[in-house]
């Protein structure tokens, strides 16, 4: 019969009463009546708090007696205590662990008031307290050593109360989700658990009880982690984990037998343990638990991971990425112990050649940035350097990008944290020094071998022979790669510490060293360098040379590697890194910079970087931002050394002017001024760190040009300026237009008045860079005067100029003169009356013009020659500034006529509101988008027609003034006329090109003249001899084809035909002309765009690039409408048999269907393309083409194919009709081409679109040509 209420009060007080004077006394009292106690406890909140004290005293008190326990005869009744206090617990957080979960489940399931649920809270909070309190108790009462109040006939692993702990332990971890504020109660419930397992030694039950737990819940990895972890430092021994392991493997390999295993026995239902969660599910969570022990216990893992491994064939992704880190952290863990050297380069081989090449991207990607942190850890032997680089350079041609970033970012690492150099040297040196200390080697081998007395040491080269025969062709390298092999072997096994007795072991590997490298004495000079020394004792010579030996074939391995990795990075160099920097994936672009700029400062002077260098920079013309902000910070660092990292050093302005110098010597190019324009950019911002560079820059031009610097600079760095003068003043012409300050401006006339003293002083080149510079700073500030001095003596220096004065100096000095006239013209002459007066006095030198002019002979003569060509350069150049002058006039006046028009209109609409506003609002409504856009065009056109009007009014009067009878053009002109048709093979390439560039700038200002040269001048741009001059007359026809459109249209086939010129150079040239005029809506597409299409699959990369470039930028025109517009004409014309072959036509349009996503333009070009092919009657070739072209399109909508299907509607469906309905040679065409073409198409639509029905509409397939005889 069960206790009473009352009489359980009468107890509590009695154990009130004595719990001071014996605290074990509550302890059986309690235990005598647990069953019905457990019952009242979890019904009446008072009496769980007057237990909870009862409870919490008698263990505390139990857990001081056993702390201070001595005796030994009163082990029995501790022993009973410590039963009863352990019973007493579990049963205790049993009945607060049901608490907390009923009223959970009361507080989220049914609706109640608002004051309930919160006393339900309430409840909550006091039961997860009191559980954690007990939790607390229970912790320092199990944490003592209880298996001294057992004797060794009475096992404490006896108890059922172990497998009660643990059942409890494992309900509470189940049905709690803990937080990171609930790390204290994971630490109780875990160490609970280790301690009672190492005190029950229940370690097989309890490991299948957790495995079979981790298989439903996620979350218990890291606490049975932390159990696994403490029972193995607790109790030193690896029991728990080695049941764990094992465990996993069995449920990984084999998941029936977890399924049939011992259930856990608790509240949960253990029918369906296996069922509830999937295999990949259980193996993730194993994976996170194995995970965690392998950062904690790394150690302990070493002697199971050949029993770990067997997972690595594992389906789950997590499994094998966990074997991953658990390789990587016992490698961490063998770096310092030699003992286990050999396992970690079995793992590495692992990692390399398994895991790199795995099957899932995330594997291969994990296991190269492992590999990464490894290396920055410098965790990597030497000797597999060269291994990983290999694969990694491998893994740099994935087909993922992320796992191409993670291997371009591992090389490098590989490099900056590389074991053997700082700086590679050339290959041939690296092979003579390796050459030099094989020498070395050979020759300690050698007295080694006397010193041993190996000669009578039998051993099998015959077989070593024979296995190198199948490889002759190759000997030297396999011989060498034994000989390194073997040299590995004998070092590995001597040791310092042993005794000389073990060199008996030692002579078989040594004399097979021997006698390998005995091959190669032949082709190795070997000269005697060793030390000999004669009365040294046998056994001390031996030892001597057998220390030597083993530290040189340690340096000799040492060479081999360092001259292996060196040559996998410069094979990667020459093959890969130009196909990653062309992608078009960011990270790959971005990364590959990154190991490139790595790369220079390793090795920077060979030709395969200096390539990869130019194209490097070249990127700094790519859209995307982040590209080009990286190849600034690259140029930084390789050109400048300038490191962005390094914010806290100085740099060094004169370090940045001297690498600046460098880099225009080598390369001034476009590329480079842009990228200096984008660095000078920089430096102008408030934060830039070398903000003082143009400050010193402009204090050293000061300097040098009037001697008025106030700052006192070295005369070595002045002395190194001026030897490199022209590249000096060059960058200060760059760096003009961010002066802030305006410290040249200031000093302008000083300036002026030094280069008017220096005149004759420097040379054309050095005047050139300053007059450019001049010019520079009168686009700041054009309110400073040139003293007309200074024009006077400029001019004639030009004209005094000898002819053997470079050409090139020359022209560049005289163009810049006339910039300066046109920005600041002189006080007493305008600058059109100076340059005709330069003019005629070049005209005066040659006597020109006279009669009866014989060319042949004249331009026979060198310096005449040179003289003409002076003075066809300045006509040419002069001819440049009034049409831009003219140009910018009429501009300027088209702009301020349409603001009055604007401003006239607005005034008349304020004034006319009235009914009419609201009817052409209405009818403007009825206009479509296609009427909206002709108008606009029509407006356009208008408005052109305006401006090329005006244009030609004002060219006619520069035409009247410049070519009237007895001008020095009109002579120009005349001679023109005879010259222009001779043979230019004839004359000087210089002279050619010069004639007929100024013979086109004078086509430009006057439209007689440009008709009576057109058709010789296109003769000329076909058959001139010259390259120079064909490519030069394609972008001077562009000019033409703008201003004289009605004149140049007719040969427009001729000017597209220069695509397909024999000179690549010049093919390039017309290309990019004609697609800058087409992008900039300058000229219209004639119907010959499907020259530009056949250019982009052309051999030549920089014209398919341009090619394919165009496409991408007209595909984004006018939302596509641009490039769609010309396709049938695209695809009419290269379906000519003489256009292009049948594979290069399927490439191409491949290439340009690619941009047809819009549905609807899709529908219409079915369209037009069956029009085509009805149209294309007897062509076979044609039919082919466009059923091609209507199988690579991309067609999605039912609409799209039911256009097709009615154009050519199959036989098959209707009764009605029958083959003999329609043209025979149509309906075999159909059969033969457009019967594969709809089978692909309805593939691709999904079967219930297709068969849906549809409205029947009257075919446009033409019916038979002859009725049929009654």
């Amino acid at each position: 019969m069960g206790i009473s209420k009352e009489e359980l009060n009468v107890l509590f007080k009695e154990c009130q009463f004595n719990k001071h004077s014996d605290p074990s006394y509550s302890l059986p009292k309690l235990h005598a009546i647990a069953d019905d106690l457990i019952g009242y406890v979890e019904r009446s909140h008072d009496i769980r708090k007057v237990f909870s004290n009862l409870l919490k005293d008698a263990i505390q008190g139990e857990i001081d007696s056993i702390s201070s326990h001595q005796k030994a005869n009163v082990d029995n009744v501790h022993r009973q205590m410590i039963l009863y206090s352990l019973d007493l617990l579990c049963r205790y957080l049993l009945v607060l662990e049901h608490l907390i979960i009923d009223n959970d489940q009361q507080r989220h399931g049914s609706p109640t008031k608002k004051q309930k649920k919160s006393n339900q809270t309430c409840q909550i909070e006091w039961f997860i307290n009191e559980r954690d309190e007990i939790l607390l108790l229970f912790t320092n009462f199990i944490k003592l050593d209880l298996r001294q109040f057992w004797h060794e006939t009475e096992r404490l692993e006896d108890q059922q109360i172990g497998t009660t702990i643990v059942d409890v332990c494992l309900t509470i971890i189940r049905n709690n989700q803990f937080s990171s504020r609930a790390r204290t109660v994971k630490d109780y419930l875990s160490f609970i658990l280790a301690v009672t397992i190492g005190q029950f030694r229940s370690e097989e039950e309890t490991s299948m009880k957790m495995i079979q737990m981790l298989q439903i819940q996620e979350h218990t990895a890291t606490i049975f982690s932390a159990v696994v972890v403490c029972h193995v430092k607790h109790f030193r021994t690896d029991t728990l984990l080695e049941r764990i392991i094992n465990d996993i493997c069995h449920l990984c390999l084999s998941p029936s037998i977890v399924q049939s295993s011992t259930p856990i026995n608790s509240s949960r239902s253990n029918t369906s343990i296996a069922n509830s969660q999937s295999e990949p599910n259980s193996s993730r969570t194993m994976a996170k638990l194995l995970d965690e022990l392998s950062i904690h216990i790394s150690d302990h893992l070493i002697i199971y991971i050949n029993r770990l491994l067997d997972l690595f064939d594992s389906d789950c992704l997590q499994m094998r990425n966990c074997l991953l880190n658990v390789c990587v952290n016992i490698i961490r863990y063998c770096s310092s112990l030699p003992e286990y050297k050999e396992l970690r380069g079995e793992l590495f081989f692992l990692i390399i050649d398994q895991y790199f090449l795995d099957s899932n991207v995330h594997v291969r990607s994990h296991a190269i940035g492992l590999c990464m942190n490894l290396v920055e850890a410098k965790l990597i032997p030497t000797k597999f350097y060269c291994h990983l680089t290999q694969a990694t350079i491998e893994r740099m041609n994935d087909t993922s990008c992320i796992v191409r970033k993670h291997a371009i970012q591992l090389a490098t690492k590989l490099l900056k944290c590389n074991p053997y150099t700082d700086r590679f040297l050339p290959i041939d040196a690296m092979l003579d020094e390796y050459n030099s200390e094989m020498n070395k080697l050979v020759q300690l081998q050698r007295l080694l071998g006397q010193t041993l007395q190996l000669d009578n040491v039998s051993i099998d080269i015959d077989k070593i022979t024979d296995s190198d025969k199948e490889n002759d062709h190759d000997d030297q390298h396999v011989l060498f790669e034994r000989v390194v092999e073997q040299q590995q072997r004998v070092c590995s096994m001597y040791s310092t510490d042993e005794s000389l007795a073990s060199f008996e072991k030692y002579n078989v590997e040594m004399s097979k060293l021997i006698q390998l490298q005995s091959r190669l004495n032949t082709c190795l000079a070997i000269t005697n360098t060793i030390d000999v020394i004669d009365d040294e004792e046998p056994m001390e010579k031996v030892k001597r040379l057998f220390d030597n030996m083993v530290k040189q074939s340690k340096l000799v391995t040492y060479l081999h590697n360092a001259t292996d990795f060196c040559n996998h990075l410069r094979r990667f160099l020459a093959k890969d890194a130009f196909y990653l920097l062309s992608s078009k994936v960011t990270s790959d672009v971005l990364e590959i910079i990154d190991f490139l700029v790595l790369w220079s400062t390793f090795e920077c002077q060979s030709n395969v970087y200096k390539k990869l260098e130019k194209y490097l920079f070249s990127l700094i013309w790519s859209n995307d931002k982040n590209i080009s902000n990286a190849i600034i910070n690259g140029f930084k660092r390789i050109c400048l050394k300038i490191d962005d990292e390094a914010t806290d050093e100085k740099i060094s302005s004169k370090r940045i002017i001297e690498k600046l110098l460098d880099q225009i010597d080598l390369n001034l190019t476009l590329t480079f001024e842009h990228i200096l324009k984008q660095l000078l950019g920089e430096s102008t911002s408030p934060t830039a760190s070398f903000l003082s560079f143009i400050e010193v820059l402009l204090d050293y031009y000061l300097k040098i040009t009037t001697e008025s610097s106030k700052k006192l600079v070295t005369d070595e760095f002045l002395k190194q300026i001026q030897q490199r003068q022209n590249s000096f003043l060059q960058l200060i012409s760059f760096v003009i237009s961010y002066d802030t300050k305006h410290r040249l401006s200031s000093r302008l006339n000083l300036i002026l008045q030094s280069l008017v003293r220096q005149i004759d002083r420097y040379s054309l080149d050095y005047f050139h860079y300053q007059i450019q510079i001049l010019s520079n700073l009168l686009k700041i500030k054009s309110s400073n005067e040139i003293p007309n001095e200074f024009y006077d003596l400029i001019t004639k220096k030009l004209l005094d100029s000898s002819t053997d004065v470079n050409h090139q100096s020359w022209v560049n000095c005289m163009k810049q003169i006339f910039n300066i006239l046109f920005l600041r013209e002189p006080s007493h002459i305008s600058a059109d009356d100076f340059i005709m007066k330069f003019l005629r006095n070049l005209a005066e030198q040659l006597n020109w013009p006279t009669e009866n002019f014989d060319s042949q002979s004249k331009l026979i003569d060198q310096s005449w020659r040179i003289k003409f060509i002076r003075l066809l350069v300045s006509m040419n150049a002069f001819l440049t500034h009034q049409v831009q002058k003219y140009e910018s006039t009429n501009l300027s006046s088209i702009k301020k006529t349409k603001k009055a028009k604007i401003h006239i209109v607005l005034n008349d609409d304020d004034n006319d509101i009235d009914d009419s506003e609201t009817s052409s609002s209405v009818s403007r409504q009825l206009f479509d988008d296609e009427d909206e856009e002709n108008l606009a065009q029509q407006e356009n056109h208008h408005e052109d027609n305006h401006f090329i009007q005006q244009q030609h009014s004002d060219f006619s009067q520069l035409e009247k003034e410049l070519f009237q009878s007895n001008s020095l053009f009109y002579s120009i002109d005349k001679w023109m006329e005879s010259f222009i048709h001779e043979d230019h093979s004839l004359y000087d390439e210089n002279l050619v090109l010069t004639s007929i560039l100024t013979c086109t700038r004078m086509m430009y200002v006057s439209p007689t003249v440009c008709s009576k040269y057109v058709d010789r001048i296109f003769e000329i741009s076909k058959l001139c001899p010259y390259s120079s001059v064909r490519s030069a007359l394609i972008v001077s026809l562009g000019d033409l084809l703008l201003r004289h459109p009605n004149i140049i249209e007719p040969f427009t086939p001729q000017f597209y035909a220069q695509i397909h010129d024999k000179d690549l150079n010049v093919g390039e040239t017309a290309l990019c002309t004609i697609a800058i005029l087409i992008l900039r809506e300058m000229i219209k597409v004639r119907g010959y765009i499907s020259e530009i299409a056949l250019c982009l699959f052309h051999s030549h990369t920089p014209i398919s690039s341009i090619a394919q470039h165009f496409f991408d930028e007209l595909s984004l025109r006018q939302r596509g409408m641009a490039l769609f517009n010309v396709l049938p004409d695209i695809i009419s014309r290269l379906s000519m048999n003489t256009i292009c072959s049948k594979d290069v036509f399927q490439d191409i349009i491949s290439h340009l269907f690619s941009y047809i996503k819009n549905d609807r333009h899709c529908e219409i070009l079915v369209k037009r393309l069956c029009r085509q092919f009805k149209q294309a009657c007897g062509d076979d070739r044609k039919r082919g083409n466009i059923a091609y072209c209507l199988s690579k399109l991309n067609i999605k909508t039912l609409a799209s194919y039911r256009v097709l299907k009615e154009n050519f509607p199959n036989v098959t469906e209707s009764n009605e009709q029958n083959v003999d309905d329609y043209d025979e040679e149509e309906h075999l065409a159909w059969k033969k081409y457009l019967m594969p073409v709809l089978a692909d198409i309805e593939r691709r639509l999904k079967p219930m679109e297709v068969s849906t029905p549809r409205r029947v509409l009257s075919t446009t397939t033409p019916k038979r040509k002859r009725e049929r005889s009654p």
